[in-house]
């Protein structure tokens, strides 16, 4: 009985000061920063980007390596990162934006994919980092850092917007917001 009592207590405290490692805040939450939940049911990192208003924000690189340097050292096994809406990411959604311009799949006076589903598009576009306009290289680098790699990339809710006379992305209808999930893993 006494083991019983001190084995519940030890998983009552052991979670307990677990569940105090999270959410991980980087940056100053006075301006734009980067929080990370841990979530236990899918052991999955949700990064996101704040800011006071909730109004989009940019959190750099450094932010971005440093919240997930602590969060991977809390969770080292974690095989899937949560980034919420690409949106989120200003920078990241403008390079995606820009890839989408270029690739030929998209077709960007419909705002479609031209075969399949945007979906389905907008993951491959996002998964080939073998592009200078890899909007996930942020990510990618941060991961690096700490011997991990992307091994898929899922989207899903695909948002399009549409310019015109912009000097920051092509003129057309875009891709420029989706949920994102990363699965992850150890480099060898």
């Amino acid at each position: 009985m006494r083991a019983v009592f001190l084995g519940l207590l030890l998983s009552f405290l052991g979670g307990k000061a677990f569940a105090d490692e999270f959410p991980i805040v980087v940056g100053d939450p006075a301006s734009c920063h980067l929080e990370i939940d841990h979530e236990a049911r899918e052991d999955m990192l949700h990064l996101r980007p704040r800011s006071p208003g909730n109004g989009l924000c940019e959190v750099p690189l450094s932010a971005i390596e440093e919240g997930l340097s602590q969060a991977m050292k809390r969770r080292p096994d974690v095989g899937l990162i949560f980034l919420g809406r690409l949106i989120g990411y200003a920078g990241m959604s403008r390079q995606l934006m820009r890839r989408a311009s270029k690739d030929p799949r998209w077709d960007s006076a419909t705002g479609k994919a031209r075969d399949g589903h945007d979906n389905n598009l907008v993951a491959a576009l996002l998964a080939d980092p073998n592009r200078t306009d890899d909007a996930l290289m942020v990510v990618r680098e941060a991961l690096a850092a700490q011997n991990y790699v992307i091994t898929r990339v899922s989207v899903e809710k695909v948002l399009v917007l549409c310019v015109f006379d912009s000097k920051v992305v092509p003129s057309g209808c875009h891709p420029s917001d989706a949920l994102v999930h990363l699965r992850i893993a150890k480099t060898p």
